[in-house]
């Protein structure tokens, strides 16, 4: 039924009673629903509370599966256990979400079971972010282990430099195709770049062969920009104060980076949840403009115009300084987060997670979740040097 459908929280309009001789036919409805997917709803908006509309085409690739699937029923069923938590701790900070957070905070935000059951609440939800790797206080080390991108950076004018990178992973590359189109884009752009690139799977390594004709040749020679086979120090190029721009595929710590950077982005969703982090960063957050043509799963391809046209968008236009100026602002508002008490109190972030522990402390846990998120917590504090005193 619609119920089935629909994502927790949805809300659809009320419908007159159907006439007793229809009941047959809405059985027969119902079971046909029973077997939709949301994959059959394509780009369909899906309206939930605290969520901009949402295409259904954009949600994770586990819930457009089959819902008979053994992969859409073991991704719902890890999302219903996470009902029974005592917590959720969310990479994220308050202000960054505030309908999403206050949203999961309303009673009313799931849908009732029926059958005179009182109706479930989520956990409580503990933003706890943005949890990115910090400076290093360690000058002598980290000039021994710099990585030479940062010394070509350095030669760069300030906020000059568009950067490129699709994550850490290498979980998907671009076809050969596509890294001319965005070749061709830089080059057409007239604006630096820096490109983290990774050569398609079975393509071969020669990164001459796969790209225009000379297109390293004259970036080479040029100086105007740079490519950095498979991998580059992320957080310290956004950091870098010749970074201009950021052109990521919407991954949460790269998001969660560019954010706490203060650098603008241009979107290109690859895989995973990273469409819906697509959507929150352009709609909702105003960090972002999209780069269309990302949905390479239906053979599109980005191509050379879009990618010079977005680049100037970003670096040039008055939207460009708009974006420039909303990230700056949540940039901020990520370092106050995690503020340590002062005049002000304690960032939102710390005392969130002070919280937490407050809550969960001396008491049994209830479920594994949890468990998880404290030892979660443990790495966190040591990994990046907050004191919670």
């Amino acid at each position: 039924d619609a119920a089935r459908r629909r994502p927790p929280g949805a809300r659809l309009r009320r419908r007159r009673r159907a006439h007793p001789r229809h009941h047959g036919r809405r059985r027969h409805l119902r079971r046909r629903a029973r077997a939709a997917s949301f994959e059959e709803l394509g780009d369909a908006p899906l309206i939930v509370p605290g969520v901009p509309p949402m295409p259904a085409s954009h949600l994770m690739p586990e819930l457009l599966e089959d819902p008979e699937s053994e992969t859409y029923r073991a991704t719902v069923s890890m999302l219903r256990a996470t009902l029974d938590a005592d917590g959720i701790l969310v990479n994220t900070f308050a202000s960054l979400e505030p309908r999403a957070v206050g949203a999961l905070g309303d009673p009313l935000f799931l849908p009732a079971t029926g059958g005179g059951e009182p109706r479930r609440r989520v956990p409580p939800v503990y933003c706890v972010g943005p949890l990115v790797v910090g400076h290093d206080d360690d000058d002598e080390r980290k000039e021994n282990t710099r990585h030479e991108c940062l010394a070509w950076l350095d030669e760069q004018p300030d906020r000059s430099v568009v950067f490129l990178c699709f994550g850490g992973t290498g979980a998907v590359t671009h076809s050969a195709e596509q890294m001319r189109e965005i070749a061709a884009g830089l080059e057409n752009s007239g604006h630096r770049f820096m490109w983290v690139v990774r050569a398609p799977r079975g393509g071969g390594d020669d990164l001459d062969a796969l790209l225009p004709d000379g297109f390293l040749e004259r970036t080479r020679t040029s100086g105007h920009g740079l490519v950095v086979e498979r991998w580059a120090p992320q957080a310290d190029v956004l950091r870098h104060r010749s970074t201009g721009a950021f052109v990521t595929h919407c991954g949460w710590n790269s998001a969660s980076e560019g954010i706490t950077a203060r650098v603008p982005m241009l979107c290109w969703p690859l895989y995973a949840e990273q469409r819906m982090n697509k959507v929150f960063m352009v709609e909702e957050m105003g960090v972002g403009v999209e780069v269309a043509g990302w949905h390479w799963q239906r053979g599109e391809l980005v191509m050379a115009e879009e990618i010079e046209g977005k680049i100037r968008l970003v670096m040039e236009s008055e939207e460009g300084e708009r974006l420039r100026s909303s990230v700056a602002a949540h940039g901020e508002a990520a370092a106050v987060a995690w503020r340590k008490d002062g005049g002000a109190g304690a960032g939102s972030s710390r005392a969130a997670l002070r919280r937490f522990l407050s809550d969960v402390g001396g008491r049994e846990l209830r479920s594994v979740e949890t468990l998880l998120l404290w030892a979660f917590h443990e790495i966190v504090v040591a990994r990046i040097g907050l004191p919670l005193d």
